[in-house]
């Protein structure tokens, strides 16, 4: 049996969104390139739009990735296309001036569910001062006892990469209860513009994190941080600070963790008080449910920056909208 050859006019094609994406894009990066997502270019504009499609529902993940002043002209073109395929726009982990570029004209609701965590990798987090910076201070100094280290993978070692990939392996395996996530782990695929740190005591590997980069920003996006079940404490801890500390030496300033939910709904424009009620009933619930404090609870530890992001809807909030932005988001219960 033949192998069926790979198509070239597809691998040119997914390496143009390649390039697109490093070049303009951002927090919401990783999900973009996850296969799950359809990609709409303009062909008179550098950039696409990245989105899913559930429920009659395109879920566009952020901001166009695409110059500013671009961004008008591809959402009316991505508009337009989702009108002619009866499709409506939701968008997800948009930016707050998307937002105000967006709200009145093509989006009538606005809410806030969250904020982008963002980091200066020049303030190292284990020289800050406070409860949280002596935490960070007391798990690294764990794990550097135990004789964990951190290297980052430069080269076509395949041994290695089938190591890293068994740490993300055992990692999905061990996280139980219900999960929401915006992409799946593809440590390696999509390689230009990508970046691996491990961790490793003695001959094993025990925690693996993945850079993705973003030229817009001159930085990187730091996602799937992933660690064994019986790693040393303070191993997650040591892996980000270690990549900080080697990307401050770069001259990079800018890393960013992706977006992470808020404590409640804020900043709501578009909805009557009983559906703000509701809405905000629903996030408490799911958050509880979720358990989605513990991504923020890890992170606040390293001083992060803040900026606010928002959900848009074109006109109302509608039960096949919700239901998109689950199945865009797996939720699995």
């Amino acid at each position: 049996m033949s192998l069926k050859k790979p198509d070239p006019e597809a691998l040119c094609e997914r390496q143009v969104v390649i390039e697109n994406i490093r070049k303009w894009g951002g927090p919401t990066t990783d999900a973009i390139l996850d296969p799950s997502c359809h990609h709409f270019m303009d062909p008179s504009i550098e950039g696409l739009i990245g989105y899913q499609k559930h429920a009659k529902h395109a879920v566009v993940w952020g901001d166009p990735v695409c110059a500013p002043e671009n961004q008008d002209q591809l959402v009316h073109t991505f508009e337009t296309f989702c009108h002619n395929n009866r499709l409506t726009a939701v968008y997800l982990i948009a930016s707050e001036q998307f937002k105000n570029q967006m709200l009145g004209a093509k989006c009538s609701v606005c809410i806030q569910f969250g904020e982008k965590l963002s980091f200066d990798p020049h303030c190292n987090p284990l020289d800050q001062t406070g409860p949280k910076a002596s935490l960070v201070r007391r798990k690294v100094k764990q794990a550097l006892k135990e004789e964990v280290s951190v290297h980052e993978y430069l080269g076509d070692h395949p041994q290695l990469e089938k190591a890293m990939e068994k740490v993300g392996e055992l990692w999905l395996k061990k996280r139980k209860g219900p999960q929401i996530h915006i992409s799946h782990v593809r440590l390696f695929c999509d390689r230009s513009g990508k970046r691996w740190f491990y961790a490793k005591q003695g001959e094993n590997i025990v925690g693996v994190l993945s850079l993705n980069q973003l030229q817009a920003h001159s930085g990187w996006l730091m996602n799937h941080l992933m660690i064994t079940p019986t790693c040393p404490h303070g191993t997650p801890e040591l892996l980000v600070t270690s990549t900080l500390q080697g990307l401050a030496q770069e001259g990079c300033h800018f890393v960013t963790c992706g977006a992470i939910p808020g404590q409640s709904l804020t900043d709501i424009e578009g909805l009557n008080p009983f559906s703000t009620w509701m809405a905000s009933s629903i996030f408490r619930i799911a958050r509880k449910f979720f358990k989605l404090d513990g991504k923020r609870v890890f992170w606040d530890k390293f001083h992060p920056e803040t900026e606010k992001c928002y959900l848009l809807f074109k006109k109302s909030v509608t039960p096949r909208a919700l239901i998109a932005l689950m199945r865009a988001c797996n939720v699995s219960l």
